[in-house]
């Protein structure tokens, strides 16, 4: 178990009006929570090409891969960074290493049968327990 300040998935937060508010089963400001953490790196095989390509596969990511992510137990949150338009990095955080590693493999099989599948490298995965997060408190508008 791991200290984690002031965090809670949305489905554990109270709506009160127009602002999310915390869950009150806390001693102080912290909450024991164990977390499991997945980066996965794609690199783009030829990134001359890949602006245009990355627009449209974050469309489908957000349409097709991330209602399939969140139905995994476990899910919290879910990342998709570009960067440069050479690479494609994720975070996915998880309760647990099981749903980290169904999440991987649900990934696999999307980037399967994905049209950039040929543009994009095998990723380099990196999974572990996450020691330390820190999420500042935003109020919903």
């Amino acid at each position: 178990m791991h200290r984690v300040e002031r965090i809670a998935k949305p489905a554990e937060q109270l709506l009160l009006g127009r602002f999310f508010f915390l869950p009150i089963h806390h001693q102080s400001d912290t909450w024991e929570v164990p977390m499991y953490a997945t980066i996965r790196r794609y690199t783009a095989k030829d990134p001359t090409s890949t602006k245009d390509a990355f627009a449209s596969l974050k469309q489908r990511i957000e349409q097709n891969f991330v209602p399939v992510l969140q139905d995994v137990p476990g899910f919290h949150c879910y990342y998709v960074i570009n960067a440069d338009d050479r690479e494609l990095v994720t975070i996915s955080l998880f309760e647990n290493r099981t749903g980290a590693q169904e999440s991987t493999r649900r990934a696999a099989e999307f980037v399967r049968t994905d049209p950039m599948q040929d543009q994009l490298s095998s990723p380099e995965v990196i999974e572990g327990d996450l020691l330390v997060s820190k999420e500042a408190l935003v109020a919903a508008h």
